[in-house]
């Protein structure tokens, strides 16, 4: 069985930024799998930073490593019922005054969804509340809780039916991949 490691948008931002993109290729090559990436991903990535000026230098950047296959995007219209559960569980897992938090949205947890879906061996994720939802869901409710200074809600039954589902998969920060 072919190796695999979903990319959500961030750590390829991180390496386009920093001029290591280059480092994808090689990668790929010494983990000898696949590398995807989730429509939502593709269009955070590429599609709206070319309908702008402000990132479309980047998308240019990261476009010929989809083009080559170095990154594949993954698109399975039956991932997106488990991202929306996944989205829906999330953002109903956490409450101050009364008010559900939103923590995620559609690109990170369509990379979330396709990883659980692929058996995937880890997820390339950087940004830190969905790497505490999948690593340690409790350090979501005591960062909001220091920064907004508020008492927060854990809705367990959501935190532990996401933590079922989403199994013991493996995250992956760039910073760790370079």
């Amino acid at each position: 069985m072919k190796k695999i490691i979903v990319f959500d948008t961030g750590p390829i931002i991180s390496l386009t930024i920093n001029n290591l993109l280059w480092v994808l290729d090689r990668l790929k090559e010494k983990f000898n799998g696949e590398f995807y990436i989730t429509p939502a991903v593709y269009d955070e990535l590429i599609n709206k930073p070319l309908s702008t000026r402000k990132y479309k230098l980047e998308a240019l950047q990261v476009l010929p490593y989809i083009t080559k296959g170095t990154l594949k995007v993954y698109n399975n219209l039956a991932i997106i019922e488990t991202a929306k559960q996944i989205e829906e569980l999330a953002n109903r897992a956490f409450e101050i005054d009364k008010n559900w938090v939103q923590i995620v949205h559609k690109g990170e947890i369509e990379a979330v969804a396709t990883a659980i879906s692929l058996s995937a061996d880890a997820i390339g994720i950087d940004e830190r509340t969905t790497r505490h939802l999948i690593e340690k869901p409790e350090k979501i409710a005591q960062h909001m809780e220091m920064t907004m200074h508020q008492k927060v809600f854990i809705n367990w039954k959501n935190i532990e039916t996401l933590k079922q589902m989403i199994g013991q998969l493996k995250v992956v920060r760039s910073v760790e991949l370079i």
